[in-house]
């Protein structure tokens, strides 16, 4: 996504319902079709953002449990 996108994205996300109202009724099809791409991008990211986030996760507690181990084996000798 461009800086144009990301400003377009912004407007869209952050213009109150008056705003939006406003830029509808002056919007063409193709433009709409922009939106809905860039929102589309957005979800898509957000969906990625909150898959790395359990994973990262996973991986904490997998390394938490490993290095649990690592110490238990140590004392059991």
């Amino acid at each position: 996504m461009n800086q144009h996108d990301q400003d377009n994205l912004r407007f869209l996300l952050n213009s109150s319902p008056a705003q939006l109202k406003k830029w509808y009724q002056t919007a063409d099809n193709n433009d709409l079709l922009y939106a809905s791409e860039l929102l589309e991008r957005y979800g898509s990211l957000l969906d990625f953002e909150i898959m790395s986030s359990k994973v990262e996760k996973q991986l904490a507690a997998m390394s938490v449990l490993t290095e649990a181990q690592v110490v238990i084996a140590a004392v059991r000798g």
